[in-house]
């Protein structure tokens, strides 16, 4: 208990800190709510997996951008003259920057229209042949291999055709409508940055106007309770609180004497609702008693077993009975705090506390002439930060992004630009090249399915389940595909051309811009044509064209402020706030200073406490208090439970079987234990848990009239001895503490500008956040589908080759009506001459006078 006491005392005398209220944006930023949108498109991991593929096949394709050899100041400005004689002149450069995707679209469109010439070829061959031969019906040797091999072969390739098809109509719709919502999508992002200036506005403002106020509160209220402070320290520095700690005993004796009676008044009700409750349960077990005796001699099982059950829950709520103990406190602690309160210690100290609140009432007196030098010196300080807030204001309202509203607006709107007929156009084609992609892909699928599965065609009218009928779908798919293939080669070509090299130039720098320097550079004389071009209207647009990108960028990933970026505290100075605002702060410290050393004579105290008040003192030694009784709080907390019926229902009603129904006694007794516990249990119980509440409480207070009086009344005289002797030495250590926590006050609030300034206010985490989002709605969800796209399309064309190729040699195979012939050939006889090599296959019956010749047909015809 010494050692709480000393704690508490050096608590008391350390120096709080200064509490700023944490800041609470008022808006919150919205561009990244279309990638937590239900009703949107969620992150696929395999379609991420796929997009990220791509955007590394894209980086191996692409060669860095040569734009300060290839593009003068001219030409990046869209001059169409420069830009032809950049290409005229340049072309070599030109082409060496994007051979690789040209040598991909050029050699696409090389492959399908040689493709194309040398099917044509081969069929006219092949028809020229066909003429002067007559046609084969049956299998050849190794015909069935070859069939069964092509077959497992095609079946593999156009299951992974379709499986690209439909990847490709996904992608395309994802495409067109990331596209179609990236102008809204593009708002909300400049949105934010509106957002961005509001929210770093009132983060300025809360800094110097609302976090100062607390600085200028706490201070005046230190300054008005400054007489009790200085007064409160002498007596923690002397050892003098002890008074303190006497009067709170004795004011704590007193509350608790007044509770105790009440708490025993509440015990005594209790225990007399208590026996109404064990009356009121009794009658209703009787009157329920009687319905399950009927029950019991009615019924048969298993309602029977139903109505004892409910019989024993009966009998076990009768044992909830409680008689609450009203004397829950030990005799000997009763007997303390009458001791306590009769010892009247409040009266005995007395005079005591009266000499120390007359020295707290003349300190204050002559603090509080001086007090209002100080004020006026903390509102000049207020005022100035107000200015330098107003100041930021208004340079920050100069700030306006009409320039990136009236571009996406220009962008979608219909009448000023054609754009928004384009993706509707756009939308149209993607569904017609993908509908022919996914009709190549389901013909050739149902011509597979038809040769693996069909059986052998026949002379005869067969139905549609034969191979032949693959073979016919095999055909009408070549022959489409050769007529579309140069076009669609074409259109790929194109969009894997202009996407690609628009994903390079700006998706992979947004994504990762220090990996990019050529982008970066490109971007810097963007830059700097645009302050050639445009005279900035006012200072804010001046700093913020002083840093290129890269700085921007490179100072931003080591969590750098805007403040601190554009050297904002050249001309505020807040992060300098001590050395810029010197002359004040000093002039405050001297009026703290002068405020609290001009106190008055202070004479020393002789015995403000005598030898009877401490001989009474002393009775208190002898006093016993010990905490409440746990046993009694148990006691209170187990009836509580006990008086729960609901959950003791629950647990019946959980264990019956209702499959054959309840009967009316146990339906009767569970209504009337509702009833019950609504008219009797639930008030009971909550008149419980108050009581046991104010129980607790008194066992805490408790803790506080456990002190060691004998090593409280030695520290007391110790304080009375040096209060004698050395009064006007103390009061000045605690007038100069004093002030030293008004200085510590002031210097915490320095401190916390600058840890805001250089942390939190203008900070660029929300900007990359905004500019995260900005690069998700331009490249995740518009172009990294398009990639999707043109891929998908290269991947269908590049399988589409060998399936035309597989599938031109099964459609003769297909047309096979008969097997291979199999043969057991036995020598012929000695009298008969006849050739070895018969090869008839209409009539392969014995014949008389050839009986040495057999034909054997392991397998039905028709599936050979």
């Amino acid at each position: 208990m010494i050692l709480h006491l000393l704690i508490f005392s050096l608590l008391g005398l350390s120096s709080a800190d200064l509490v700023f209220p944490p800041y609470k944006p008022s808006e919150q930023y919205k561009c990244g709510s279309f990638m937590e949108d239900r009703n949107g498109r969620k992150a696929d991991a395999v379609l991420s997996f796929y997009y990220n593929t791509i955007d590394q096949f894209i980086a191996l394709v692409s060669s860095p951008f040569p734009h300060q050899d290839l593009l003068n100041n001219q030409a990046l400005t869209g001059d169409l003259n420069e830009l032809q004689a950049s290409v005229e002149k340049k072309y070599w450069q030109w082409l060496e920057w994007q051979k690789g995707w040209l040598a991909l679209s050029v050699g696409l469109i090389a492959v399908s229209i040689l493709f194309v010439i040398f099917y044509f070829f081969y069929k006219l061959c092949v028809c020229i042949c066909s003429q002067s031969s007559k046609k084969q019906n049956t299998d050849a040797r190794y015909d069935g291999c070859k069939r069964s091999m092509c077959n497992l072969l095609l079946f593999g390739l156009v299951s992974a055709n379709a499986f690209v098809a439909f990847t490709l109509l996904m992608t395309s719709q994802y495409a067109q409508i990331g596209l179609d919502k990236l102008p809204n999508r593009m708002n909300q992002c400049i949105d934010d940055l509106q957002v961005y200036k509001r929210d770093s506005d009132q983060r300025i403002r809360k800094l110097l106007i609302d976090d100062y106020q607390v600085l200028n509160t706490t201070i005046t209220k230190q300054l008005s309770g400054a007489g009790h402070n200085v007064v409160d320290r002498v007596k923690k520095l002397t050892g003098a609180h002890v008074i303190d700690v006497f009067m709170n005993v004795s004011k704590v004796a007193q509350e608790m004497n007044d509770n105790v009676k009440g708490v025993y008044k509440k015990v005594r009700l209790l225990n007399d609702e208590g026996g109404r409750f064990e009356a009121e349960f009794s009658r209703l077990q009787n009157t329920a008693n009687e319905e399950l005796v009927k029950c019991l001699e009615n019924e048969l099982e298993p309602i029977r077993s139903m109505c004892v059950k409910a019989e024993r829950l009966l009998e076990s709520l009768a044992v909830t009975q409680f008689k609450i103990d009203p004397h829950f406190l030990p005799a000997d602690t009763e007997t303390g705090l009458s001791e306590i309160v009769k010892a009247n210690i409040t009266q005995v100290l007395a005079a005591s506390n009266a000499q120390f609140e007359q020295l707290e009432n003349r300190i204050q007196h002559e603090i509080d002439k001086e007090t209002h030098s100080a004020n006026n010196m903390l509102k000049q300080i207020a005022d100035d930060l107000f200015i330098v807030a107003e100041t930021i204001s208004t340079q920050l309202k100069k700030v306006n992004f009409d320039r990136l509203y009236s571009s996406v607006q220009y962008v979608s709107d219909p009448k000023k630009t054609p754009t928004i007929q384009y993706i509707t156009y756009s939308w149209y084609v993607s569904l017609i090249v993908t509908s022919l992609f996914i009709l190549l892909a389901l013909v050739f699928l149902f011509g597979v399915l038809y040769g693996i599965c069909g059986r052998r065609p026949t002379y005869y009218n067969d139905d549609c389940c034969v191979r032949s009928t693959g073979g016919k779908f095999y055909s009408f798919g070549i022959w489409i595909f050769l007529f579309i293939f140069i076009f669609l080669a074409v259109g790929t070509a194109v969009l894997m051309f202009a996407i690609g090299n628009f994903s390079n130039l700006v998706c992979q720098p947004l994504r990762s811009p220090l990996s990019h320097p050529d982008s970066l550079s490109l971007a810097e004389r963007y830059v700097n044509l645009y302050k050639q071009s445009h005279t900035p209207e006012n200072d804010i647009e001046v700093t913020l064209q002083s840093k290129s990108p890269s700085e921007i960028i490179r100072a931003c990933s080591r969590n750098e402020t805007l403040y601190n970026i554009y050297e904002f505290d050249k001309k505020y100075h807040l992060n300098q706030l001590q050395d810029f605002e010197k002359e004040s702060y000093n002039q405050l410290q001297i009026f703290l200073k002068t405020t609290l050393e001009n106190m008055p004579e202070i004479r020393p105290l002789d015995a403000f406490i005598s030898r009877k008040e401490l001989h009474d003192l002393e009775k208190l030694a002898t006093v016993n208090v010990s905490k409440v009784s746990q046993q009694g709080l148990n006691a209170i907390k187990h009836a509580m439970d006990e008086l729960d019926l609901v959950a003791k229902t629950r647990e019946f009603e959980e264990s019956l079987d209702e499959t054959s129904g309840k009967p009316k006694a146990v339906t009767l007794v569970l209504e009337q234990i509702r009833e019950f516990e609504t008219q009797f249990a639930k008030p009971l119980r909550t008149r419980l848990e108050g009581l046991h509440s104010n129980i607790t409480q008194l066992d805490e207070k408790l803790t506080q009239l456990q002190v060691p009086v004998s090593s409280l009344l030695v520290k007391l005289q110790h304080a009375q001895a040096l209060l004698a002797e050395n009064m006007k030495e103390h009061f000045g250590r605690a007038a100069k503490e004093e002030f030293q926590q008004m200085v510590d006050y002031i210097d915490q609030y320095i401190t916390h500008v600058k840890q805001q300034m250089e942390s939190e206010v203008t900070s660029c985490e929300p900007l990359a956040q905004i500019a995260r989002h900005t690069t998700a709605a331009v490249c995740s969800y518009t172009i990294d589908p398009y990639n999707g796209t043109w891929m998908c399309m290269l991947i269908c064309l590049t399988l589409l080759v060998p399936i035309v190729i597989i599938s031109n040699s099964l459609i003769g195979l297909y047309s096979k009506m008969h097997a291979f012939p199999k043969y057991i050939v036995e020598p012929p006889s000695e009298t008969h001459q006849m050739s070895s090599f018969i090869t008839d296959t209409y009539d392969t019956r014995p014949k008389p006078g050839y009986a040495n010749y057999t034909y054997t047909d392991d397998y039905q015809r028709n599936y050979r």
